[in-house]
């Protein structure tokens, strides 16, 4: 079966963020531990708290590039978390005190998403893998 060119979209934009959290998780992490040791003024909890923070969004990172791998490979259980956090994201968007211009890219990607993964003909697909 063919894959929606939407939901193979949709798939690389869930592993671009991953990578983005893995990355920024990683920076955290290493960050805060070799600073954290050089500069002796700094309480050691807060290098502690920016390696559990960067642990924290490399296990974000894993996570949302294994529901990419989900999408990519039509599995239904990722059309319905992808959903999920689509509606999450909208929710955010609406809240976030970012500027008018972020939370609007933010709405309305995460609109789109939920609007395509929930057209009968996409979730067909989900279902006959």
């Amino acid at each position: 079966m063919n894959r929606p060119s939407g939901v193979v979209l949709i798939a690389v934009l869930y592993w671009f963020g991953a990578f983005w959290l893995l990355l920024m998780g990683a920076v955290l992490a290493i960050g805060a531990t070799v600073f954290g040791a050089l500069l002796s003024g700094i309480p050691a909890i807060i290098g502690g708290l920016g390696l559990i923070g960067g642990i924290f969004l490399i296990g974000l990172g894993a996570a949302v590039a294994f529901v990419g791998y989900g999408l990519f490979t039509l599995q239904e259980w990722a059309r319905m978390t992808a959903t999920i956090l689509a509606v999450i994201g909208i929710v955010l968007g609406v809240l976030a005190g970012i500027g008018i211009f972020g939370r609007l890219i933010r709405v309305v990607i995460n609109v789109a998403i939920v609007l395509y993964l929930n057209q009968a003909q996409v979730k067909m697909c989900f279902r006959r893998t």
